[in-house]
Parts: structure tokens; C-alpha cells; sequence
């Protein structure tokens, strides 16, 4: 991302799936560069997200570099197309599926996401040193 603003990935904290999808991201963009992170109940998302008051709970929120706020499968798709070819193809596949479709699935997952992962104990996923920058904690 280099010298580009910041884009912000904002999740349910209180989301097993969406900490695993916090991980795989810094997995793909380890170090202080790429997507910054908080969650959904943070002050700092309620501050950036001022146009867009009621985001639900059960999606990842994608402010981008030029202020747009990607939701459900948009947001997942443009996460992707950042994170290198493999992603990239993924990206590629998930944007193909007409929106509604594609949403529809999103939201099939997300209502069953609390049942099958597991609760975390804190709202922001265990960090290394090195990147806790990324995440913002307001």
C-alpha cells in the first residue's frame, strides 16, 4: 500500500469467523504495511464510519482509500484482490457471482457464524508486537 491512505477493515469482535478472516489477511500482508483493523463496536469505527450509521453486525465493513464503504461480498472481494494471485483468482470468482447471489451466501454464513466458530474473549485478535499499529483501539 506504500504511501496510499489507509484502508480499514472493520469486523465483528465478538465473531470467531471474522477474527480467523482478521488473521488471514495478516497472514498474506504480515508487517506494519496493508489494511488497518478494529472492530465494528469500536469508537474508531463509529468515528470513520460517520456516513454509514447502520452497518449490521454481521458484516465486514471495508472503508477504502477513496471512502467508499464495501459491505458483505463486495468487501470480501476487494480484501482479497489485495492479498497476491491465489486471492487475487478468488476475488475474481466471488465478483463473477451477481451481487444479490453472492450476498445471499454471505448472509447464509453470517447467521450461522456464532454456532459453528467459536466466541472470542476479547474483542481484537492476539497481535504481534510488530503489527499492533495496525489496529486502531479508540
Amino acid at each position: 500500500m506504500g504511501s496510499e491512505l489507509p484502508e480499514y477493515i472493520f469486523y465483528d469482535g465478538e465473531c470467531g469467523l471474522c477474527h480467523s478472516f482478521v488473521r488471514y489477511v495478516l497472514h498474506f500482508q504480515p508487517g506494519s504495511e496493508g489494511f488497518r483493523f478494529a472492530p465494528l463496536q469500536s469508537k474508531a469505527c463509529k468515528r470513520l464510519l460517520t456516513t454509514s450509521p447502520n452497518i449490521p453486525a454481521e458484516t465486514v465493513v471495508v472503508l477504502t482509500a477513496d471512502h467508499q464503504v464495501l459491505t458483505k461480498s463486495e468487501s470480501v472481494a476487494h480484501v482479497l484482490q489485495k492479498l497476491g494471485p491465489f486471492n487475487q483468482f478468488l476475488a475474481r470468482v466471488l465478483a463473477s457471482i451477481p451481487r444479490g447471489l453472492a450476498d445471499w451466501g454471505y448472509d447464509r454464513v453470517a447467521s450461522i457464524r456464532k454456532k459453528v466458530f467459536k466466541t472470542p474473549q476479547t474483542l481484537c485478535p492476539i497481535i504481534p508486537a510488530e503489527i499492533r499499529e495496525r489496529f486502531l483501539d479508540e
